[in-house]
Protein backbone atom coordinates (compact mmCIF):
# COMPACT_ATOMS: atom_id res chain seq x y z
CA UNK A 1 0.00 0.00 0.00
CA UNK A 2 2.89 2.60 1.11
CA UNK A 3 4.40 1.59 -2.28
CA UNK A 4 1.49 2.71 -4.22
CA UNK A 5 0.99 5.86 -2.46
CA UNK A 6 5.11 6.60 -3.44
CA UNK A 7 4.79 5.80 -6.94
CA UNK A 8 1.31 7.63 -7.32
CA UNK A 9 3.01 10.88 -5.25
CA UNK A 10 6.08 10.41 -7.52
CA UNK A 11 4.60 10.62 -10.98
CA UNK A 12 1.97 13.05 -9.83
CA UNK A 13 4.26 16.13 -8.44
CA UNK A 14 8.43 14.32 -8.38
CA UNK A 15 9.02 17.76 -6.14
CA UNK A 16 6.70 17.10 -3.95
CA UNK A 17 8.16 13.69 -3.23
CA UNK A 18 11.85 15.03 -3.10
CA UNK A 19 10.94 17.69 -0.56
CA UNK A 20 8.87 15.16 2.02
CA UNK A 21 11.79 12.84 1.88
CA UNK A 22 14.09 15.75 2.68
CA UNK A 23 12.14 16.62 5.58
CA UNK A 24 12.01 13.65 6.57
CA UNK A 25 15.56 12.87 6.68
CA UNK A 26 16.36 16.64 8.58
CA UNK A 27 13.54 15.30 11.23
CA UNK A 28 15.36 11.92 11.63
CA UNK A 29 18.87 13.71 11.66
CA UNK A 30 17.67 16.18 14.65
CA UNK A 31 15.78 14.24 16.25
CA UNK A 32 17.26 14.64 19.46
CA UNK A 33 17.59 18.54 19.20
CA UNK A 34 13.61 18.48 18.23
CA UNK A 35 12.67 16.57 20.97
CA UNK A 36 14.79 18.60 23.52
CA UNK A 37 13.15 21.65 22.49
CA UNK A 38 9.22 20.09 22.38
CA UNK A 39 9.95 18.89 26.10
CA UNK A 40 11.50 22.27 27.41
CA UNK A 41 8.16 23.92 26.02
CA UNK A 42 5.96 25.27 29.03
CA UNK A 43 2.33 24.07 29.35
CA UNK A 44 1.91 26.28 26.70
CA UNK A 45 -0.13 25.76 22.90
CA UNK A 46 2.95 27.49 21.50
CA UNK A 47 6.93 27.37 21.46
CA UNK A 48 9.35 29.24 19.88
CA UNK A 49 12.80 27.43 19.42
CA UNK A 50 16.08 28.07 17.77
CA UNK A 51 17.66 25.09 16.11
CA UNK A 52 20.78 24.62 14.11
CA UNK A 53 20.52 21.70 12.67
CA UNK A 54 22.56 18.91 10.44
CA UNK A 55 21.79 18.24 6.89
Amino acid sequence: MADAGRHLLVAANPLFAYEIVEGARLMVKNRDKIAKCRNARPKADVVTCKITVSM
